[in-house]
């Protein structure tokens, strides 16, 4: 080999050698962002659910606060106070009114001062009579809203948001109401705890819980906490608009502190509020600029090509079993097809010649299936199929083998079995079909079946074509139930 060859092959091996180490680096910054998108679905997943859950215990609070007080009387005024302060050490609620059917104050108690978030009319005139939205909310057709606050009293600062609650009679008169307060600091603090415990989002992730109707940031943990918004912010309109209920994976730059994320919008309160859950990229990133630094080229062949050659054998691997499935089962029943039954049954025929054995054969045909494809559909029919590909075999014994033959016709064979045994066996798979009930589409579809029985003959065991012989006599008894009204067992010898 000449020098110019010797280099035209060194370039290539080089070639070769960096095409294989780019590659190995895109596959891990795409593995790394794919895990990255699903920590963050999770994390926006779970925070949803625990925050609904919460919602619902804060329900349930309110709905203990205001019978007790509206329905029940039995919080009476001297014991109110008691009451309400120890209901607001529960961890929902940092304030609590209670108004009769007029919008007059029954009751109030809150951690925080009533008159930084109250204004001093409302006050002082103890009611929410004269308050628009309290005329919106005590309308028949409204039992509960969860809408956003903000102070209307000396602290401009705070807010967060009010759960409203109708109490009305079992006749349905309307009793008064009760207001619920959850301010943002204390959203925050549960955020804290929440990060405490392991939902470290890193030094670049966020979490925030965005009003969308006033673009309002009612609560954020993680990076740069001092962008919390007390009022409505334009910024955040652009993050609102990759809001959706699927936990979809966003990138974006943050228009509030200009880093680039990764992240999560989800939909909360009925798409009135918005979780945002964001990975820094570059906190994500991090470890893999370290790899693609200090990988060694040799450590990254040998590593790729086992990778490779490992991938390849499991993809065989898998094929071949594939197909191997494939060819010996039925794909809709998952039942054994025509192939593996004549496999077995020459098996099976052998053994029983050898040591003298009964073997019985069932031939059973599904009842009216053509009233059930055109009344619900071919999928109704495969919906029937596959769920007797899971009944039947659980209706036999564990030697038997069951088959499907094509359409709605199953073969069962039964070694070892006489044919007083085998037709008890068949009583028993048609009257459990008669009594199934399977739903579809809303619908409950019955289905009834026809059985035909015979046992194998000592000639037919003999011959090689013994089973098809045995078949077809099975097939002639089922053809006699169905001429005798079919739903039913018949046996011929």
């Amino acid at each position: 080999m000449s020098l110019a060859k010797k280099r035209c092959l060194l370039v290539l091996i080089i070639l070769v050698q960096a095409g294989l180490l780019l590659g190995h680096l895109f596959y891990q910054r795409s593995y790394i962002e794919n895990n990255a998108a699903r920590i963050l679905r999770n994390t926006a997943l779970l925070q949803s659910q625990q925050f609904e859950t919460s919602l619902d215990a804060m329900r349930y609070q309110m709905r203990v606060i205001g019978n007790a007080f509206l329905l029940n009387h039995t919080v009476t005024p001297d014991n109110a106070q008691p009451f309400l302060q120890e209901e607001l050490k529960r961890v929902w609620l940092d304030g609590v009114i209670v108004f009769n059917e007029q919008g007059d104050f029954v009751a109030s108690r809150a951690l925080f001062p009533l008159e930084h978030a109250l204004s001093a009319t409302t006050l002082a005139q103890a009611s929410f009579r004269e308050r628009p939205l309290f005329k919106d909310l005590r309308r028949d057709e409204v039992s509960e809203d969860l809408i956003s606050w903000q102070s209307n009293g000396t602290d401009k600062n705070l807010f967060g948001f009010v759960m409203y609650r109708a109490v009305r009679d079992a006749s349905g008169r309307y009793l008064g109401g009760i207001v619920g307060f959850f301010n943002s600091q204390s959203m925050n603090a549960i955020f804290r705890k929440m990060e405490s415990q392991g939902f470290d989002l890193g030094p670049g992730g966020a979490m925030a819980v965005l009003d969308r109707d006033n673009a309002l940031q009612l609560a954020r943990m993680g990076a740069n906490d001092l962008t919390r918004t007390t009022q409505s912010d334009p910024r955040l309109v652009k993050l609102l608009e990759y809001a959706n209920d699927s936990a979809q994976v966003h990138q974006y730059v943050s228009p509030l502190d200009g880093v680039p994320r990764f992240g999560v919008f989800l939909n909360l309160n009925q798409r009135k509020w918005v979780l945002a859950v964001g990975l820094a990229r570059d906190d994500v990133f991090h470890g893999w600029y370290i790899q693609a630094g200090w990988t060694a080229l040799a450590i990254l062949i040998i590593s790729v090509s086992q990778w490779l050659l490992l991938h390849y054998m499991h993809t065989n691997a898998l094929q071949r079993e594939r197909f191997a499935q494939e060819a010996r089962h039925d794909p809709l029943t998952g039942l054994s097809n025509r192939r593996q039954f004549d496999e077995w049954s020459k098996r099976a025929c052998n053994l029983a010649r050898r040591h003298q054995q009964p073997l019985c054969v069932m031939s059973l045909d599904l009842d009216f299936f053509k009233q059930i494809n055109d009344t619900w559909g071919h999928d109704g029919g495969d919906a029937v199929l596959r769920h007797i590909g899971q009944l039947l075999p659980a209706l036999v014994r564990g030697g038997d083998i069951v088959a499907r033959f094509g359409g709605e016709e199953f073969v069962v064979a039964m070694p070892q079995t006489m044919i007083e045994t085998a037709a008890e066996i068949a009583e028993r798979v048609r009257a459990s079909f008669a009594r199934q009930q399977l739903e579809f589409g809303g619908d409950i579809i019955h289905f009834t079946t026809s059985i035909g029985i015979t046992r194998m003959t000592p000639d037919e065991l003999e011959v090689s074509n013994g089973m098809q012989s045995a078949l077809a006599r099975a097939d002639q008894a089922l053809y006699q139930a169905k001429q005798e009204g079919r739903n039913r067992v018949c046996v011929m010898v």
